[in-house]
């Protein structure tokens, strides 16, 4: 994936942006090595109503919000096709100053 990033920099310096990418730069070329990710996405947004970022280079989408507001408060897993994927609940921690 980031073999795809440094190709598409190459070949476009705008590249990271230009597929309407939230973000994260990674998330074009993630999609490029890993297609059904752009399949993925959609599963979220349609089933709540955001686009999702994708954290880090490809390992999770991520909507915020609260279950109940996202219309998922009744869901464990997002189905697509014969496949499945877990929707937790996670909660960002505060960095704390250093002392």
């Amino acid at each position: 994936m980031y073999r795809q990033w440094d190709d598409r920099r190459a070949r476009n310096p705008d590249a990271s942006r230009e597929d309407g990418a939230g973000a994260n730069d990674l998330e074009g070329a993630a999609i490029e090595v890993a297609p059904d990710l752009a399949q993925w996405r959609g599963r979220l947004a349609d089933l709540t109503g955001q686009r999702p970022r994708l954290a880090g280079s490809g390992s999770a989408w991520f909507v915020e919000g609260e279950r109940d507001t996202l219309g998922i408060a009744e869901r464990d897993v997002a189905a697509m096709h014969d496949e499945g994927a877990l929707l937790l609940e996670v909660q960002t921690v505060p960095a704390h100053p250093e002392h």
